[in-house]
């Protein structure tokens, strides 16, 4: 079953897909929670964390997106965090936090997450609202359930999802 929550920034996708996670126990992918005025990558199997995105780049390799740069190897560690869930065998649910424009543009994210919709297991993707429309477009040969998330649906669809992955 592969599942798309998407919502305005700030309807609370990421907070959705971490509590699915806690309640759900063996799950792999990566979130990418705020951090200050960025975020950072947290790999869902080990709890490991990694500077993903800020507003000034800081050392290292980093990548203008939008009003943020990216740094290059957060965003390697969360290709990585995809992977290790797919060949996982332990691992259920993917989930993939969060699809963009960078993905959009075939870039960021989306292989592993193309490798994680094609590997018969569940999957969470957290969908910009901006790019929800394209994406289903493009990538709707994958069946998506579609939960549309707001701030006063939060509990009900972290629930609906809980009891529906279980």
């Amino acid at each position: 079953m592969n599942i798309i929550l998407s919502g305005s920034k700030g309807a609370g996708k990421t907070t959705v897909c971490w509590e699915v996670a806690r309640w759900l126990g063996y799950v792999g992918g990566v979130i990418a929670p705020r951090r200050g005025e960025g975020t950072e990558a947290v790999n869902l199997l080990t709890g490991e964390r990694m500077e993903l995105t800020c507003k000034e780049a800081g050392g290292g390799e980093w990548m203008p997106v939008g009003e943020r740069f990216m740094s290059r190897e957060g965003l390697k560690f969360a290709h990585q965090a995809i992977y290790d869930a797919i060949y996982d065998p332990n691992c259920h649910l993917i989930v993939v936090d969060e699809i963009g424009l960078l993905e959009m543009q075939g870039m960021g994210l989306i292989v592993n997450t193309i490798n994680a919709l094609s590997s018969g297991k569940h999957n969470l993707l957290a969908v910009r609202e901006s790019v929800i429309k394209g994406f289903l477009l493009k990538y709707g040969m994958y069946r998506f359930h579609v939960k549309q998330l707001n701030e006063n649906n939060r509990a009900e669809i972290t629930g609906g999802l809980v009891d529906l992955l279980k």
